[in-house]
């Protein structure tokens, strides 16, 4: 779906109100899809393409800068926009069926359908008339509900062109143009009781803008947690707001890249640790090797340096004896007096250190008792603390795993929706492109178109019907010029059947209502050979005949 613009800047936060008085009244009936004018087709060395030049408009004049998509059944092929004239310019080529969209922001979306299926050299030398498709797109509402509808109009082709093989040109689905007009009333009508939606509160104006200020203010300070939330306050004031949806999606992706930055780190940190840990291992090696040299150098060292220590403290000793006695004698009854004195002072002292112990011992007491009842209050407020913050995150934890499984649940929703609208709109395109063709007769462009529809929906009986009448219109035309182009599909079948003492390598090349039959013939003594409906050919014929096509 055409998801819905708004403006934004850090000083004007968009308010739908004030929006609904600035924003130009919508347009609708001017031709919402014009058709004709130019689309030329070349033949350049035996390949050729068709340029398709088209033009986008807003309010009839021409619009520079939309988007210009082209696909086809493999994906998206090219992507262009508009220039200042409002015009832009595609080739496509012959035998494929292609889809333009037409998109810009804040404006509807357009899809362009071409088929040059059946469309082959012969044709572009002498295709005659021009096409140009000339598509006019107008402002989206701003209600979700009414861009909703109008996106589900748009979501199928509302313009078509396809191959007219009896005609020989690029034409227009015109059943298509006169439904397309009919959804254009239903669009007008759509806007108009858009406009009459009565307009949001000024106090839901003043608390989404204040939370859209918190949460750039927290966003710019890379709080994304914290702004994250103020974006969500924001959504639920107005739902239909896009600038919160957008904050939020940037704020998933940037704590996505610094989670893996995160991990980058991580594996940064480890790896240098492995390093340093190798390194320090080899370097208390080392060092390990050297402390033992030097340990055993000292402990020989060592050694000499106690015997000669030894000699030297038994002459001292012997010295010192002689002069110790000599002294003993002279100084006994001073120590006696001495220690007498000595005595008397350290009983004082013992009584001082006595009373002073005990008063220490009673205030350590007084202390450790205070000191005891702090930390049982502490632990019991820890406890509680503790015990809130776990419930808290428990809570958190449940909330965070319900919304996860809800979002998963949305999301695998919406992409089995989005896949079936994707299976139904190319199982409708190839059933109108097939329409097409069969009403111009053009029967191998519809069995081509059917067929493609019956891989899709292969219980549909509507295609299994038109491939029956089909075959039968064929077999009254005798359109097929062999039983090789009605078997077979356009462009190169490949089969291998092996027969005897011969592997056949079979390629069915049918281009247009004839088909031929090439044949490479390997034997197993070695020898290959080559063939065209029999006859014999060479092997650079049977690959330039059979690749490519």
């Amino acid at each position: 779906m055409q998801s819905i613009f708004y403006q934004h800047n850090k000083n004007d936060y968009f308010c739908p109100k004030y929006y609904y008085k600035n924003v130009k009244k919508i347009k609708l009936l001017r031709y919402f899809l014009l058709l004709l004018s130019v689309i030329s087709c070349f033949t350049v060395n035996a390949q050729f393409s068709c340029k398709v030049e088209g033009t986008v408009k807003y309010n009839g004049k021409n619009l520079p800068g939309a988007l210009v998509s082209l696909f086809n059944g493999v994906g998206k092929i090219k992507e262009v926009r508009t220039n200042d004239k409002g015009n832009y310019s595609l080739s496509l080529k012959p035998n494929d069926e292609y889809s333009i969209f037409v998109t810009k922001e804040g404006f509807t979306k357009m899809e362009i359908v071409f088929s040059t299926m059946g469309f082959t050299e012969e044709d572009a030398k002498a295709i005659k008339g021009s096409a140009n498709p000339i598509v006019e797109l107008f402002e989206m509402p701003t209600n979700e509900n009414d861009a909703a509808q109008i996106n589900e109009i748009l979501s199928t082709p509302l313009m078509s062109y396809y191959y007219d093989y009896d005609k020989n040109e690029i034409v227009s689905d015109e059943s298509l143009e006169e439904s397309s007009k009919e959804e254009l009333h239903k669009i007008e009508k759509i806007v108009k009781t858009s406009e009459k939606k009565e307009q949001p509160s000024d106090e839901t104006d003043l608390n989404y803008k204040k939370e859209i200020a918190e949460g750039d203010k927290l966003f710019k300070s890379k709080e994304y947690e914290l702004a994250s939330l103020s974006y969500s306050q924001a959504m639920a004031l107005k739902p239909t707001e896009l600038y919160p949806k957008t904050k939020l999606s940037e704020i998933e992706k940037l704590m996505a890249n610094a989670g893996e930055k995160e991990r980058l780190a991580k594996e940064k940190e480890l790896a240098l640790a492995a390093e340093k840990e190798r390194i320090a291992k080899e370097k208390a090696s080392s060092e390990a090797a050297a402390k033992e040299k030097l340990a055993k150098e000292k402990e020989l060292a060592d050694a000499a340096e106690k015997e000669r220590i030894a000699k030297a403290k038994a002459i001292t000793d012997a010295k010192e004896n002689e002069r110790l006695e000599k002294e003993k004698t002279t100084t006994e009854l001073a120590e006696k007096n001495r220690l007498a004195k000595e005595k008397e002072l350290a009983d004082i002292k013992e009584k001082e250190r006595i009373a002073n112990e005990k008063k220490l011992a009673e205030d350590t007491e007084k202390a450790k008792i205070a000191k005891e009842k702090a930390m049982v209050e502490k632990a019991e407020t820890d406890r509680i603390a503790k015990e809130k913050a776990i419930a808290d995150a428990a809570e958190k934890e449940r909330l965070e795993k319900e919304k996860a499984i809800a979002n998963a649940v949305e999301k695998e929703r919406l992409e089995k929706e989005e896949a079936k609208r994707v299976l139904n709109k190319k199982y409708t395109l190839a059933i109108n492109s097939g329409d097409s063709a069969l009403i111009a007769k053009n029967y191998i462009v519809a069995k081509t178109a059917f067929e493609k529809a019956l891989t899709i929906k292969p219980q549909e009986l509507y295609p299994k019907e038109r491939l029956t009448q089909i075959e039968v219109e064929i077999a009254k035309s005798g359109e097929f010029q062999n039983e090789l182009a009605k078997k077979y599909p356009q462009g190169v079948t490949e089969e291998i059947v092996k027969e005897g003492n011969a592997t056949d390598t079979r390629r069915i090349v049918v281009i247009g209502n004839k088909g031929t039959l090439y044949v490479m013939r390997r034997t197993t003594f070695g020898a290959v050979y080559y063939f065209k409906d029999g006859a014999t050919i060479t092997e650079s014929v049977f690959n330039k005949d059979t690749e490519n096509k």
